[in-house]
């Protein structure tokens, strides 16, 4: 008993300093509502990802993995932010082939459609800032041509609705001096969203699959 005791607070303290969730579909509507109305949460991030062929080290939905997880810090950071549901497809149309199984690709018209939608619920449940984003380069200038065209529509009623481009292209520019690295002892990727798969994976050397990558 006096062993079991010191266990069940220190698990007790550990559950007490869990963080809040910020992704949406970990959250009840009661916990939404408060966070938008009572706590100041009146941002969403609307984050696109993706699954289709990576080279055959990575796995398909690496995109959407990435995606959850830098939108989930982001959020965090920002403090009045929360994440809708990461979408898990982009235009990829030039990877569906046979040789690739697995690829997903939905049109740049039903892509563009599938996040005016998911703009249009966040503006109703009370969300003032909405930024649309990506991890797959397919639909960045959808995302944007549609964040402007929503902004016009719903900043009469106060809501912002912006497209951040750099989720995408700053962490690929900023990524590039790496890929010049010529230390054969390095793991070298073909860009940062692999090495994002190798820090972020659960299960090591399963996401990116350093057997793979390898340089001789």
């Amino acid at each position: 008993m006096n062993r079991v005791l010191p266990l069940v607070i220190l698990s007790s303290l550990c559950l007490a300093q869990k963080p809040a969730p910020v992704q949406l579909e970990l959250m009840t509507y009661p916990e939404v509502y408060s966070a938008i109305h009572e706590q100041g949460k009146t941002t969403v991030l609307i984050f696109n990802g993706g699954t289709e062929q990576r080279g055959p080290h990575a796995v398909l939905g690496g995109h959407t993995f990435i995606a959850r997880s830098v939108a989930d810090e982001i959020a965090r950071k920002l403090g009045n932010a929360l994440v809708a549901p990461v979408l898990p497809f982009s235009p990829t149309d030039a990877f569906v082939k046979p040789q690739w199984p697995g690829t997903i690709s939905v049109s740049t018209e039903l892509y563009t459609k599938m996040n005016e939608a998911v703009v249009a619920d966040m503006v109703v449940a009370g969300f003032k800032n909405i930024v649309l984003m990506g991890d797959h380069g397919g639909g960045q200038k959808q995302l944007e041509e549609l964040a402007d065209s929503l902004n016009a529509k719903y900043s009469p009623e106060g809501v912002h609705v912006l497209y951040c481009g750099a989720a995408y292209t700053k962490a690929r520019d900023d990524f590039r001096p790496l890929r010049r690295m010529a230390n054969p002892c390095f793991y070298v990727v073909s860009d940062q969203k692999k090495h994002s798969q190798l820090f972020l994976g659960e299960d090591p050397g399963r996401w990116a699959q350093t057997t793979y990558v390898q340089r001789s």
